[in-house]
């Protein structure tokens, strides 16, 4: 009796209580007629157990009736819960009949994604919803997963919806009885129409970086065509400017004025002055396109090596340059040789003319970094033209204040911008400046010896 459903519980009870009360009947009955003969006894005896009955069979219905309620309603709260979970997943949840492939059962993003409703879903088949070639394919996948008796991932599906085409990843799986046999198939999809478009267009974006990329090889050769016709058609017309003024000097100058004389010595420090232009410009030119020889530079050394070729050069005896502990990097020692000569060339050409010409070169480690500093007490520049001083032909002094093209540190900064490194600095007028730079100070165990001598480096 225990598993007879609620309904058959339910009229066993009736069928039950009709039967005691009829026996209650019959038993009043014939207590009512023998009262008389002395069996009233009896009779209430009889009465009591047919009405005890009764009341234990309507308790036994109730208690059951009660429980069968109860596991209704925690099922009722399960369903709803699991409904819940199912309809916040983010991804397309379906179930389908594994004998005849209806939906059974699909969450709010399909409604969504599909648009269509619950009710319109709910026992209809792929081929009733969805264009012929689709629904062949759904149900091949379909009949592929409960064949297999494993999950199909399918990475890739297009299917036509209330709102237009859209891309799904799909995985079925067959979800099988008590007996081991397939029971329903459960289907779960990601949109990835979106995915889908950012890859297209990801994949048109490098075609377009590959086509640009020819462009700039063919920019690159016409470049490097042009600097060789500077370098050379350039630098010939100026040698013969500069070499006939000097001629004419020399064969007329005992005939030719002051002003003449002056207006040759202009010429012959234009021509110079442009081919040393030349030279700077095609040297930041080729710094942009050199490939990066990477070693463990040991700046100590090279900073020496330069100090002291520029001591040379210069041989007052006002300058003093106290060069401090400099850690080692890794980079190019060639570039690197050129950023520690212009910036320490620079320091020594401001500082001409004061009394006590003073320049410090040091370094430190700051967090992933190695921070070297070049200070010196010279003429200083007004921070309001910082923004130019790293930019090609600008300067913040004069050419008949001081000597150079404006390149120097130009170069500095596309070396450093290469090494991944950068460049900064400070100053007031009539201060002095201070030049700091920056370079990663992890060091690989990719790197080259460093070249041992002072010329290959300068």
């Amino acid at each position: 009796m225990r598993n007879w459903s609620i309904e058959r519980k339910v009229v066993a009870a009736v069928i039950g209580s009709a039967v005691l009360a009829l026996g209650a009947a019959v038993v009043f009955f014939v207590w009512i007629r023998e009262t008389s003969n002395g069996w009233p006894l009896l009779g209430i005896c009889a009465l009591a157990v047919v009405a005890f009955l009764l009341v234990m069979l309507l308790r036994y219905v109730y208690v059951d009736v009660r429980k069968h309620h109860n596991l209704e309603l925690r099922l009722h709260r399960v369903n709803h819960f699991l409904e819940t979970l199912l309809d916040n997943t983010p991804s397309m949840i379906f179930a389908k009949d594994a004998k005849d492939l209806r939906y059974l059962h699909f969450n709010r993003v399909c409604q969504e994604t599909l648009g269509y409703s619950r009710e319109q879903m709910i026992g209809q088949s792929d081929m009733e919803l969805f264009p012929a070639e689709q629904a062949e394919w759904f149900a091949r996948k379909d009949r592929e997963a409960l064949d297999r008796d494993s999950v199909v991932d399918v990475p890739e599906e297009e299917i036509e919806t209330r709102h237009g085409k859209r891309i799904l990843h799909t995985r079925k799986i067959p979800i099988k009885d008590a007996n081991g046999e397939p029971m329903v198939l459960l289907g779960i999809s990601a949109d990835i129409t979106e995915h889908k478009r950012t890859e297209q267009r990801i994949l048109t974006l490098l075609d377009d970086l590959k086509r640009y990329n020819t462009m700039l090889e063919a920019s690159n050769q016409e470049l490097e065509s042009f600097c060789y016709s500077v370098s050379h058609d350039l630098r010939a017309p100026l040698r013969a400017i500069n070499g006939h003024a000097r001629l004419l000097e020399l064969e007329c100058g005992p005939a030719l004025d002051e002003a003449t004389r002056h207006r040759i010595d202009r010429i012959c420090q234009a021509s110079e002055h442009m081919a040393r232009l030349i030279d700077d410009l095609l040297e930041f030119s080729r710094l942009g396109r050199q490939s990066l020889t990477k070693c463990e530079v040991d700046m100590r050394t090279l900073v020496q090596r330069i100090v002291d070729d520029l001591m040379v050069q210069d041989q007052s005896a006002s300058l003093s340059i106290e060069v401090g502990r400099l850690l080692p990097v890794e980079g190019d020692w060639h570039m690197l040789s050129r950023v520690w000569l212009n910036l320490i060339d620079n320091a020594i050409k401001y500082t001409a003319g004061r009394p006590d010409r003073r320049i410090v070169i040091d370094s430190k480690r700051q967090h992933d970094e190695i921070v070297y500093r070049i200070q010196d007490n010279g003429v200083g520049f007004d921070m309001r033209y910082y923004d130019k001083i790293f930019r090609v032909f600008q300067r913040a002094h004069g050419s008949h204040e001081f000597p150079g093209t404006g390149v120097g540190l130009a170069i500095v900064e596309r070396v450093l911008t290469r090494h991944g490194g950068r460049v900064w600095g400070h100053s007031e007028p009539g201060k002095g400046a201070t030049f700091y730079f920056a370079l990663p100070s992890i060091l690989t165990n990719t790197s080259t010896p460093a070249p041992q001598s002072a010329a290959a480096a300068i």
